[in-house]
């Protein structure tokens, strides 16, 4: 049997919903932040280097953006990789770490 107390905190939480009038339940906020390992950052660096040394630094106009990291979690462990405005594409996935 459901207690008094329980029934007034069931009719309370009801009038809260009514009087939120639809609205999303604001959710608490999540820092997420991902990086490079050393050995990552020094072959992105040797990399960006000799394609600077081959066809010259990539121009992309005031704002910079050349470069477009992108990290992937997945089950097993975090997939890396960099584009260059080009397209060319550097993997830089630690598999040893998975």
């Amino acid at each position: 049997m459901i207690g008094k107390k329980k029934i007034e905190k069931i009719k309370k939480h009801i009038e809260e919903v009514k009087n939120r009038s639809g609205e999303p339940p604001v959710l608490p906020e999540y820092e997420i932040t991902f990086g490079l390992t050393g050995k990552q950052w020094k072959k992105y660096q040797k990399w960006r280097k000799a394609k600077t040394k081959k066809d010259g630094e990539l121009y992309v106009g005031a704002i910079g953006g050349a470069y477009s990291f992108c990290f992937t979690p997945t089950g097993i462990g975090e997939m890396v990789t960099v584009r260059a405005a080009d397209g060319e594409v550097l993997d830089l996935t630690d598999y040893d770490a998975w």
